[in-house]
């Protein structure tokens, strides 16, 4: 009995040892395993705990203007910013403190929850921005409260400032997030939160200002705090951008425009092409777009039915009116449908089958009999009328076009509309009908089918005082110099009866510019103003004892135009002004031109080396932004992107 309890003991034993060596085997060979073969796959993990990347955003390029005055720079301040690895997924992040961190950032859970799951697929060791341009107060409660949340911390940033605030906003533009086709092949920038030029002067330049963004790499404790830096790769700041505009001459401008809810005004250099003032009223700050953008006042400016957010000097198209019978009055005498000598009878209209055709005169009994000088000095319509009935349209369309209308000047500026002369071939394919003898007399004095920008009028004014030479506009000293000048097709005999005319609009007694010329005779300006018709008042109205834009509502009165140059003897600088529903342009709009080009003359021009150009941004830019050969760590992130 005794041996056989010996024996059974013995055998438990042995089998307990067994058991022991068996599960001692799996565990040595388990460590064996984790440690030989998967000895990189943990240790990745857990450098990955330990390390962290850091996006380092360049200093955006200032924009000066030609001066050297600051419009647009770069300045230091904070951002709220989460690792996703760290916070968002880990298995411990839950509902609750989702809530609680929404509530300590004071947005909305579902704005989190919208920003988390817009960058799901981003790489979780690159952080995510939740929130900009902190205080000082934020930063230090921010600091206090979010102990409890590893992984995310306040961080230095680059914001951008105006200094001019909205008297530049249509000009400089909007910046915002970047989009895949500005990301040029590079996807660590669309990972950046950067903000990149969307719209005006930030997006035409945006490849000089923006730089080039760097990388670093970080060493984290437990709680995804910094603690010490490993190796970076630093960011190349941006370029620097002068434009030619002139921050004196735009605040003048502006000034006199904002009086206005809506009009638009352009300042070039008749033979350089600079642009030196250019203003869209109302205008807004682009400081609001330098971070993100409350839905609320998106909407406000999307849908103000005055339009803040286009740049009306480029975007808005109006019925050039009586400013279009320059080009009218060349392609007249080109055709020799007229001669300087030749004479119409204005009775205050003028009757196509039995349709009138009014000259704006009309109630006074028409201007009598018109050369065409003093045709272009009264801006009779009758005369142009006549002239309509004699010339081809597409005559008129061809000399417009000689001097800029329809015209695209800036190809990387959004938004940007052309002109639009029409011809007889257009309207056959257009509304399938033909060119009909009224339209030519409406398209005459610039009405009708006839749109074009303020830049594409200041540009046609230009052309017409600088000896018909073609000037292109331009923003920079740079393009400036790259732009062919190459004379238009025109005789200067005919260019120099057509100037005379616009001579006589302002200084000579009965012309519509006369009550607002310069009475500086070594300043004097010339030009020509007009109205756009923006609604015919038809003749129900008429019978009705509706007259004049005074006697209908602010929406449907005509524009108010005025083009002009000065000085006369040696032209240097030409203006347009343009008064939205303003109504008669010799009374809104001629007042302006003359201070704005009183103001032109007496500014003086930056002194510069005669022959010295800048280096040509395009090509320094390019240098600037080349590396000598980015860290290993850089180029692997760059592949995982």
């Amino acid at each position: 009995m005794k041996d056989n309890e010996g024996k059974n003991v013995t055998r438990r034993t042995v089998m307990l040892a067994l058991l022991a060596v068996g599960l001692m085997a799996i565990l040595i060979g388990r460590l064996g395993y984790l440690q030989i073969f998967q000895n990189d796959h943990y240790a990745h993990l857990a450098e990955g705990n330990r390390l962290g990347m850091r996006v380092l955003l360049p200093t955006r390029g200032k924009i000066l203007d030609r001066l050297g005055n600051e419009l647009a720079s770069s300045r230091k301040t904070f951002k709220l910013t989460a690792i996703p690895d760290m916070t968002f997924r880990k298995k411990d992040w839950t509902e609750h403190r989702q809530k609680k961190l929404s509530q300590l950032l004071d947005i909305e859970e579902h704005e989190l929850e919208e920003l988390i799951k817009k960058h799901r697929h981003r790489p979780g060791f690159l952080s995510l921005v939740l929130k900009e341009n902190l205080s000082w107060e934020e930063v230090a409660r921010l600091e206090m409260d979010l102990t409890d949340f590893p992984g995310i911390q306040v961080e230095e940033a680059v914001g951008r400032s105006y200094q001019e605030g909205n008297l530049f906003g249509s000009v400089m533009g909007a910046l915002g997030p970047m989009s895949e086709a500005q990301m040029e092949g590079d996807r660590l920038l669309l990972h950046a939160d950067m903000r990149v030029g969307k719209s005006g002067i930030e997006h035409a330049f945006d490849s000089l200002l923006r730089g080039k963004v760097g990388l670093q790499k970080i060493e984290v404790n437990a709680r995804g705090k910094y603690v010490r830096n490993l190796d970076t790769l630093e960011a190349v700041p941006g370029t620097d951008v002068t434009l030619t505009l002139d921050l004196e001459l735009q605040r003048l401008l502006m000034e006199e425009l904002s009086v206005f809810p809506a009009a638009a005004g352009v300042v070039l250099d008749v033979h350089s092409g600079e642009i030196l003032a250019m203003v869209s009223q109302p205008s807004f700050d682009p400081t609001l777009f330098a971070y993100p953008i409350s839905k609320e006042i998106w909407h406000s400016l999307q849908f103000d039915p005055l339009n803040p957010l286009v740049n009306k000097a480029i975007s808005g198209l109006y019925a050039p009116g009586s400013a279009l019978k320059m080009c009218v009055s060349l392609a007249a005498l080109e055709a020799e449908i007229c001669t300087p000598q030749t004479r119409f009878g204005c009775a205050g209209q003028l009757v196509l089958g039995s349709h009138p055709f009014h000259c704006w005169n009309w109630r006074k009994g028409g201007h009598g009999s018109m050369s065409l000088k003093n045709a272009l000095k009264h801006s009779c319509d009758v005369f142009f009328y006549e002239i309509g009935k004699r010339l081809d349209i597409d005559k008129v369309a061809q000399m417009a076009e000689k001097f800029g209308i329809g015209e695209v000047y800036f190809s990387a500026f959004v938004g940007q509309k052309t002109g639009f002369m029409p011809t007889k071939a257009w309207k056959k394919r257009r509304f399938k009908e033909k060119w009909h003898l009224g339209e030519s007399l409406v398209a005459a004095i610039g009405q009708g089918f006839m749109l074009a920008t303020p830049l594409e009028m200041v540009v046609m004014t230009a052309r017409l005082c600088n000896g018909g030479m073609a000037v292109q506009p331009c923003y920079t000293k740079e393009q400036c110099a790259r732009n062919p000048k190459h004379p238009i097709d025109i005789s200067q005999t005919a260019l120099s009866h057509v100037l005379e005319g616009m001579v006589a609009v302002c200084n000579e007694p009965g012309g519509t510019g006369y009550a607002g010329r310069i009475q500086d005779p070594n300043k004097a300006m010339a030009g020509k103003t007009g109205t756009s018709q923006v609604r015919r008042i038809s003749l129900k109205e008429r019978a009705q004892g509706v007259r004049d834009n005074q006697d209908i509502s602010w929406k449907i009165r005509d524009h108010a135009l005025f083009v002009g140059y000065a000085p006369i003897e040696a032209p240097r600088y030409a203006v347009c002004v343009v008064i939205e529903h303003g109504g008669y342009g010799g009374r809104v709009a001629v007042p302006i031109g003359n201070k704005i080009l009183l103001a032109a003359q007496s500014r003086s021009d930056p002194k510069e080396k005669e022959g010295e150009i800048q280096e040509d941004l395009e090509e320094g830019a390019d240098e600037s932004i080349k590396r000598e050969g980015d860290l290993p760590f850089y180029r692997e992130e760059r592949k995982s992107l």
